[in-house]
């Protein structure tokens, strides 16, 4: 009788174990499915160009950075991003920086706050100004490797600080408001803001698409 209350004891005992080992694989499942769907939230990418210039004679002036007094002949590196993307149904984080032979410093860094039922969104931060097309799309993604002298002259940085508030529930039309220190990536020196407002339109007809805007910029 002993013997049978013994095995008896043992068997449950042994069903108790096998059951938290199961519970407790079942857990760590639960937590690595967890840690792979945000991980799927982040991406990570990166581009570069690399160039060769050829001057005319040593030690021009050149608007990309003047030559050296005895160089007329040049590698460099002209662009060499890397971004940082995480985004969720409600938020979205985007850090860019520059790397190149002069040194790493920040190109994009800013937040955006999703408002899915209202359409809306805001964002904060350093980001490009929502001015035109060219500066709202990467230089990766551009026909060629430099934005038009319009766009580099009007906005001789890409992204500035600043808070845009956007709204996107009038069917294929975007509206897209912000204020900018108007100084880029400098430290703001007088109580004056830029203005920036862009209403633009995207439709899609089957393989192609139809798009167009128009953009207001006040401020200095």
């Amino acid at each position: 009788m002993k013997f049978f209350l013994g095995l008896l004891l043992g068997c449950v005992s042994c069903t108790l174990s096998l059951g938290q080992e199961a519970a407790g694989r079942d857990s760590l499942v639960l937590q690595l499915n967890q840690e792979l769907s945000d991980l799927k939230n982040l991406k990570i990418s990166g581009y570069l160009q690399a160039q060769f210039q050829l001057a005319e004679q040593k030690g021009i002036a050149y608007p990309g950075g003047n030559f050296a007094s005895g160089v007329d002949k040049r590698f460099s590196m002209r662009r060499a991003r890397f971004s940082v993307n995480y985004e969720t149904r409600s938020m979205r984080w985007v850090l860019v920086t520059e790397n190149t032979e002069r040194g790493i410093s920040l190109h994009d860094v800013f937040g955006v706050y999703k408002i899915p039922d209202a359409n809306m969104q805001l964002t904060a931060g350093l980001f490009p100004r929502p001015f035109g097309f060219e500066q709202s799309h990467s230089t990766r993604n551009h026909e060629g490797p430099e934005r038009a002298r319009f766009s580099t002259t009007l906005l001789p940085a890409e992204a500035d600080l600043g808070f845009m508030l956007s709204h996107t529930a009038l069917g294929p039309l975007r509206l897209d408001a912000g204020v900018f220190n108007g100084t880029a990536t400098a430290a703001d020196f007088d109580s004056y803001k830029d203005f920036v407002l862009r209403a633009s339109v995207k439709e899609h007809f089957g393989k192609h698409s139809l798009s167009g805007g128009l953009s207001y910029y006040a401020g200095a």
